[in-house]
């Protein structure tokens, strides 16, 4: 996450980014996407429930289809 950072793209694809962290971690790298990442469009790929405090839009594939 830190050479997207520094980079400072307008789109951000993170792929399993709280994979393997503890409850603890997880809420401090929500934190920092929501922080760093504030007026870019992120895209998570996750197979985790993220519990992220600003708007999104979630969607989910489903039986092949997306949702």
């Amino acid at each position: 996450m830190a050479m997207v950072s520094l980079s400072d793209p307008d789109i951000i694809l993170l792929d399993e980014p709280t994979a393997k962290l503890d409850d603890y971690n997880i809420s401090l790298t929500l934190e920092a996407i929501e922080r760093v990442w504030q007026n870019k469009l992120v895209l998570i790929v996750s197979h985790d429930k993220l519990l992220i405090s600003v708007p999104f839009t979630e969607l989910c594939l489903e039986g092949g289809k997306l949702r």
